[in-house]
This record gives C-alpha cells, sequence and structure tokens, in this order.
C-alpha cells in the first residue's frame, strides 16, 4: 500500500551541495483501506489513520555531477545516511512510534536534478 500527499513546502529544507535535507510531515490523516483492491474499489475505510514523521538526509558523501543526454537529465547527487521517525495512530486504537535508534541506511541521496528543456 502506499499513499502520496503534497508536503507543504515549509516542512521541506534541502542543501542539495552537502547531501543534508529534511521533511516534515505532522497530524496526516490516511485512510486505512486494508489492501490495495479495497482502496481502488473506492469502498469505505476500516480506520482512519494520522501520521506525523521526520525524515533526515545527513549527507556526508562527496558531490557527484550526473549529466545523462539519452535520458535528458542532469544535476548533482550527494550519498550519505538517513533516518526516519514516525508516530501513527488510528481511530480503531491502533498506535505505533518507530525507533530512531539502530537503523541502518541502506541507499540514501539527496539530488539536485535538471530535465528536459531544463537540462542545458
Amino acid at each position: 500500500m502506499f499513499w502520496t500527499n503534497r508536503a507543504h513546502p515549509d516542512n521541506v529544507w534541502a542543501d542539495t551541495v552537502h547531501g543534508r535535507a529534511t521533511m516534515k510531515v505532522a497530524d496526516v490523516i490516511l485512510p486505512d483501506f486494508h489492501d490495495t483492491i479495497a482502496a481502488l474499489q473506492h469502498k469505505p475505510p476500516v480506520a482512519i489513520g494520522t501520521l506525523s514523521m521526520n525524515v533526515t538526509w545527513k549527507g556526508g558523501g562527496k558531490l557527484e555531477r550526473v549529466d545523462d543526454d539519452e535520458k535528458d537529465v542532469g544535476g548533482t547527487v550527494v550519498q550519505g545516511p538517513a533516518s526516519v521517525w514516525f508516530h501513527v495512530e488510528s481511530d480503531d486504537g491502533f498506535s505505533y512510534t518507530s525507533d530512531r535508534h539502530g537503523q541502518k541506511t541502506l541507499v540514501a541521496e539527496v539530488r539536485s536534478e535538471r530535465n528536459g528543456v531544463f537540462h542545458h
């Protein structure tokens, strides 16, 4: 299952040169449809959840330039560790808070990208 939601610009910050960024959202209402089929069939949700989340990209890798004329995209990328904290609770009594400690970053990067007519 996945959700997409627009974040207010004040809740997102990025320093693309150093690969650091944050995204914070609070009290986002998410209907829980149990499964994808129920959501696609517009069935009523089984519960309504509220999500708060902070994602932090810490950077630290070297700044690399990316330029791919075939895909018509260019920009910069910096890799480094990232961490996620979130809290979700639903109106049916479920509640969960993630643990910030012991997280391992497999791949995290902050990119500055230009494509199409903005590529060159």
